[in-house]
Protein backbone atom coordinates (compact mmCIF):
# COMPACT_ATOMS: atom_id res chain seq x y z
CA UNK A 1 0.00 0.00 0.00
CA UNK A 2 1.49 3.36 0.53
CA UNK A 3 4.74 3.89 1.05
CA UNK A 4 6.58 4.00 3.73
CA UNK A 5 9.17 2.99 1.50
CA UNK A 6 6.42 5.02 -1.04
CA UNK A 7 7.00 5.82 -4.63
CA UNK A 8 7.56 8.95 -5.19
CA UNK A 9 10.08 8.51 -7.69
CA UNK A 10 11.14 5.51 -10.13
CA UNK A 11 13.49 5.50 -13.26
CA UNK A 12 10.84 3.70 -15.34
CA UNK A 13 8.92 6.74 -17.21
CA UNK A 14 6.98 8.23 -14.36
CA UNK A 15 8.97 10.09 -12.29
CA UNK A 16 7.08 12.96 -12.04
CA UNK A 17 4.72 11.06 -9.64
CA UNK A 18 5.33 12.11 -5.90
CA UNK A 19 4.69 10.16 -2.80
CA UNK A 20 2.90 11.42 0.55
CA UNK A 21 5.49 10.04 2.60
CA UNK A 22 9.52 11.83 1.33
CA UNK A 23 11.07 8.05 0.35
CA UNK A 24 10.89 6.73 -2.69
CA UNK A 25 10.67 3.09 -3.73
CA UNK A 26 11.21 1.16 -7.29
CA UNK A 27 8.34 0.78 -9.17
CA UNK A 28 7.56 -2.32 -10.47
CA UNK A 29 7.97 -1.34 -14.27
CA UNK A 30 11.67 -2.93 -13.06
CA UNK A 31 10.18 -6.56 -13.15
CA UNK A 32 8.17 -8.26 -16.04
CA UNK A 33 5.23 -9.87 -16.54
CA UNK A 34 3.86 -13.08 -14.67
CA UNK A 35 6.93 -15.52 -15.42
CA UNK A 36 5.82 -17.96 -18.52
CA UNK A 37 4.54 -21.62 -17.05
CA UNK A 38 7.37 -23.49 -15.92
CA UNK A 39 5.63 -26.41 -13.68
CA UNK A 40 6.97 -27.42 -10.84
CA UNK A 41 9.83 -25.99 -9.41
CA UNK A 42 9.36 -22.72 -10.99
CA UNK A 43 10.33 -19.58 -8.95
CA UNK A 44 8.09 -17.19 -9.85
CA UNK A 45 9.61 -12.87 -8.70
CA UNK A 46 6.80 -11.40 -7.46
CA UNK A 47 5.73 -7.32 -6.49
CA UNK A 48 4.66 -7.09 -3.26
CA UNK A 49 3.15 -3.31 -2.83
CA UNK A 50 5.79 -0.82 -2.74
CA UNK A 51 7.88 -3.08 0.23
CA UNK A 52 9.60 -4.49 -3.09
CA UNK A 53 9.78 -8.74 -4.21
CA UNK A 54 9.64 -12.03 -3.54
CA UNK A 55 10.71 -14.84 -5.03
CA UNK A 56 8.71 -17.75 -4.44
CA UNK A 57 9.25 -21.28 -4.99
CA UNK A 58 6.57 -23.62 -6.38
CA UNK A 59 6.64 -27.61 -5.84
CA UNK A 60 3.80 -29.36 -6.14
CA UNK A 61 1.12 -27.79 -3.94
CA UNK A 62 3.80 -26.44 -1.57
CA UNK A 63 5.20 -22.60 -1.93
CA UNK A 64 7.91 -21.11 -0.29
CA UNK A 65 9.90 -18.09 -0.09
CA UNK A 66 13.44 -18.45 -2.22
CA UNK A 67 13.74 -14.96 -1.68
CA UNK A 68 13.09 -11.37 -0.91
CA UNK A 69 14.53 -8.11 -1.75
CA UNK A 70 12.81 -4.95 0.14
CA UNK A 71 13.35 -1.88 -0.68
CA UNK A 72 14.38 0.77 1.55
CA UNK A 73 12.95 1.69 4.82
CA UNK A 74 10.96 -1.32 4.81
CA UNK A 75 11.76 -4.76 6.99
CA UNK A 76 10.39 -8.13 7.46
CA UNK A 77 8.25 -8.45 10.53
CA UNK A 78 7.56 -12.11 10.45
CA UNK A 79 7.20 -15.26 8.45
CA UNK A 80 5.21 -18.41 8.22
CA UNK A 81 5.77 -21.25 5.72
CA UNK A 82 3.16 -24.07 7.01
CA UNK A 83 0.89 -26.74 5.15
CA UNK A 84 2.24 -25.55 1.47
CA UNK A 85 1.52 -22.15 1.90
CA UNK A 86 3.17 -18.70 2.87
CA UNK A 87 2.45 -15.34 5.05
CA UNK A 88 4.86 -12.90 5.51
CA UNK A 89 4.44 -9.69 6.90
CA UNK A 90 6.62 -6.41 6.09
CA UNK A 91 6.59 -2.76 7.80
CA UNK A 92 7.75 0.66 7.48
CA UNK A 93 7.59 3.96 9.28
CA UNK A 94 4.19 4.57 7.80
CA UNK A 95 2.51 1.41 6.19
CA UNK A 96 2.32 -2.56 6.54
CA UNK A 97 1.78 -4.98 3.83
CA UNK A 98 0.95 -8.76 4.23
CA UNK A 99 1.46 -11.40 1.67
CA UNK A 100 -0.46 -14.64 1.83
CA UNK A 101 0.55 -17.17 -1.10
CA UNK A 102 -0.81 -20.39 -1.73
CA UNK A 103 -1.19 -23.00 -4.95
CA UNK A 104 -5.32 -23.61 -6.22
CA UNK A 105 -6.80 -26.20 -7.22
CA UNK A 106 -6.91 -24.73 -10.90
CA UNK A 107 -2.71 -24.76 -10.62
CA UNK A 108 -2.45 -21.13 -10.25
CA UNK A 109 -0.36 -19.13 -7.77
CA UNK A 110 -2.44 -17.39 -5.57
CA UNK A 111 -0.69 -14.51 -4.25
CA UNK A 112 -2.36 -11.60 -2.01
CA UNK A 113 -1.01 -8.70 -1.24
CA UNK A 114 -2.73 -6.30 1.67
CA UNK A 115 -1.19 -3.15 1.96
CA UNK A 116 -2.48 -0.80 4.94
CA UNK A 117 -1.02 3.18 5.21
CA UNK A 118 -1.45 6.34 6.53
CA UNK A 119 -2.98 8.72 3.91
CA UNK A 120 -1.54 12.06 2.59
CA UNK A 121 -2.49 13.80 -0.67
CA UNK A 122 -0.10 12.44 -3.29
CA UNK A 123 0.41 10.40 -6.00
CA UNK A 124 2.44 7.06 -6.01
CA UNK A 125 2.74 3.57 -8.43
CA UNK A 126 1.77 0.66 -7.02
CA UNK A 127 3.77 -2.53 -8.94
CA UNK A 128 2.08 -5.35 -9.91
CA UNK A 129 3.30 -8.37 -12.27
CA UNK A 130 0.99 -6.66 -14.61
CA UNK A 131 3.18 -3.28 -14.90
CA UNK A 132 2.39 -0.26 -12.79
CA UNK A 133 -0.64 1.29 -11.65
CA UNK A 134 -0.35 5.10 -10.91
CA UNK A 135 -2.96 5.74 -7.79
CA UNK A 136 -4.05 9.01 -6.77
CA UNK A 137 -4.37 9.72 -2.63
CA UNK A 138 -5.93 12.18 -0.61
CA UNK A 139 -7.21 12.35 3.07
CA UNK A 140 -10.61 10.65 2.77
CA UNK A 141 -10.38 8.18 -1.12
CA UNK A 142 -8.01 6.60 -3.00
CA UNK A 143 -8.44 6.49 -6.67
CA UNK A 144 -6.68 5.17 -9.98
CA UNK A 145 -4.96 7.96 -12.29
CA UNK A 146 -3.71 5.63 -15.09
CA UNK A 147 -2.21 2.41 -15.81
CA UNK A 148 1.65 1.48 -17.52
CA UNK A 149 0.87 -2.14 -18.14
CA UNK A 150 4.12 -4.41 -19.68
CA UNK A 151 3.31 -5.85 -23.23
CA UNK A 152 0.09 -8.31 -23.21
CA UNK A 153 -1.63 -6.98 -20.35
CA UNK A 154 -5.03 -5.01 -20.08
CA UNK A 155 -7.35 -3.72 -18.30
CA UNK A 156 -10.62 -5.23 -18.50
CA UNK A 157 -12.94 -3.74 -15.58
CA UNK A 158 -12.03 -0.44 -13.70
CA UNK A 159 -14.86 0.28 -11.23
CA UNK A 160 -14.39 3.44 -9.39
CA UNK A 161 -17.09 5.50 -7.06
CA UNK A 162 -14.64 8.68 -6.16
CA UNK A 163 -13.74 7.23 -2.78
CA UNK A 164 -12.56 3.73 -3.87
CA UNK A 165 -12.20 1.24 -6.78
CA UNK A 166 -11.87 -2.32 -8.42
CA UNK A 167 -9.66 -2.95 -11.04
CA UNK A 168 -8.78 -5.94 -12.97
CA UNK A 169 -6.12 -6.70 -15.12
CA UNK A 170 -5.69 -9.76 -17.16
CA UNK A 171 -2.49 -11.39 -19.92
CA UNK A 172 -4.06 -12.13 -22.97
CA UNK A 173 -5.69 -15.97 -23.35
CA UNK A 174 -3.89 -17.10 -20.68
CA UNK A 175 -4.99 -17.40 -17.01
CA UNK A 176 -2.93 -14.97 -15.32
CA UNK A 177 -4.79 -12.12 -13.82
CA UNK A 178 -4.57 -9.06 -11.03
CA UNK A 179 -7.75 -7.73 -9.04
CA UNK A 180 -6.78 -4.53 -7.10
CA UNK A 181 -9.31 -3.22 -4.37
CA UNK A 182 -8.73 0.48 -3.06
CA UNK A 183 -10.59 2.23 -0.27
CA UNK A 184 -10.37 4.16 2.91
CA UNK A 185 -10.58 1.82 6.11
CA UNK A 186 -10.40 3.80 9.67
CA UNK A 187 -8.91 6.47 8.70
CA UNK A 188 -6.00 4.22 6.77
CA UNK A 189 -5.71 3.52 3.02
CA UNK A 190 -5.57 0.09 2.13
CA UNK A 191 -5.11 -1.48 -1.48
CA UNK A 192 -5.34 -5.06 -1.54
CA UNK A 193 -3.68 -6.99 -4.67
CA UNK A 194 -4.70 -10.44 -5.98
CA UNK A 195 -2.88 -12.26 -8.84
CA UNK A 196 -3.53 -15.46 -9.83
CA UNK A 197 0.04 -16.91 -12.08
CA UNK A 198 -0.27 -20.00 -14.34
CA UNK A 199 2.05 -22.71 -12.24
CA UNK A 200 1.89 -24.99 -15.49
CA UNK A 201 1.23 -24.40 -19.73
Amino acid sequence: MTLAAACGSDDTGTSDTTAPASETTASASDTSSAPSPGGDGTVFTVPVGVGGTVDLAVDGDTVSIAGLDLADGWSESSRSEDDGDVDLNLTSATATIEIDADVDSAALLEVDVDSKFDLGAGTYVEPTIAGDVIVLLDESAVSVDSFDLVGGWDVVADSQDGESFDVTLAEGSSAATVELAGDVDDGRGEIDTESRIPITG
